[in-house]
């Protein structure tokens, strides 16, 4: 496998993540992977993608509901554009998103993203959010990234920085993540851990680790809390232009609930 080809996936997932209403579940690190796969065929220049999603909650809470569709499409040789529209449901209150996304490279080993979302009726998700990001291949099969995003909420603005370091080897790759949060006048630390088994150039399957302390939405309002989180997550190709792409998670927000969910979509490359 191409080392050089998990960069093409890194600008994918992040299209996804943003259209995805960010998955407000979880931050760290599930959001977005569960709702949205990348697409690693190199040869296609757009892709159209539906996809829905169930989380059901502990405490006797309503379940959440998700369905999103996004567009991707590649300009040039090193220039990718997103958008997408997510309608979530929370808490018995809904939601709608819009979100667009720029990716380009700035070097052969440098590329920059700069990923914004709005929500008009932001009842549970986010007025807005700005999500900038830089990945370096400082070697071959090693990747770096750093990024900063804001977020502001009817309650309190969350802003976080982002660090990355990831690895391919063989037919695997692994990646360890950190993110210094800040509300409420305090700073707050999670990181993740993730695994992919790349078992041909286009299918993968992988294992997501979680685990600390988050600015995380419950309900109207936003709120310090421990967070663990693990999933399960995958694409499968089906056909040159056809994939599946799927996820199942378990993730505990502190003391108030823990969700239980799994994400279908199909998407078409073209």
């Amino acid at each position: 496998m191409n080392p050089l080809a998990p960069i093409v996936l890194v600008w994918m997932v992040a299209a996804g993540a943003a259209a995805m209403a960010q998955q407000e579940y979880s931050n760290l690190g599930l959001q977005g992977e569960l709702s949205a796969q990348p697409v690693s065929e190199p040869q296609s220049r757009k892709v159209v993608r539906a996809a829905a999603s169930t989380q059901r909650l502990s405490n006797n809470l309503p379940s959440w509901r998700e369905t999103t569709v996004q567009y991707t499409q590649q300009v040039g040789s090193e220039t990718l554009l997103g958008t997408g529209l997510t309608r979530a449901s929370r808490f018995n209150m809904d939601d709608w998103q819009f979100n667009g996304l720029y990716s380009t490279r700035l070097s052969p080993a440098l590329r920059a993203s700069l990923d914004a979302n709005v929500s008009p009726s932001h009842r549970v998700l986010a007025r807005y959010a700005i999500d900038g990001q830089l990945h370096y291949e400082f070697q071959q099969a090693w990747l770096a990234n750093v990024g900063l995003k804001t977020s502001s909420y009817n309650d309190a603005r969350v802003n976080q920085l982002q660090f990355g370091l990831e690895h391919y080897f063989s037919a695997f790759s692994i990646s360890l993540g950190l993110r210094p949060t800040r509300a409420f006048g305090r700073t707050v630390y999670s990181g993740e851990v993730r695994g992919n088994f790349y078992y041909d150039d286009r299918n993968s399957v992988g294992l997501l680790l979680a685990s600390g302390r988050e600015a995380t939405p419950i309900g109207a309002n936003v709120a310090l809390v421990d967070v663990r989180a693990v999933a399960i997550i995958g694409q499968h190709w089906l056909n040159r232009h056809w994939a599946l792409t799927y996820a199942v998670n378990r993730t505990r927000q502190g003391t108030f609930y823990t969700l239980r969910g799994i994400d279908v979509g199909i998407q078409y490359a073209f």
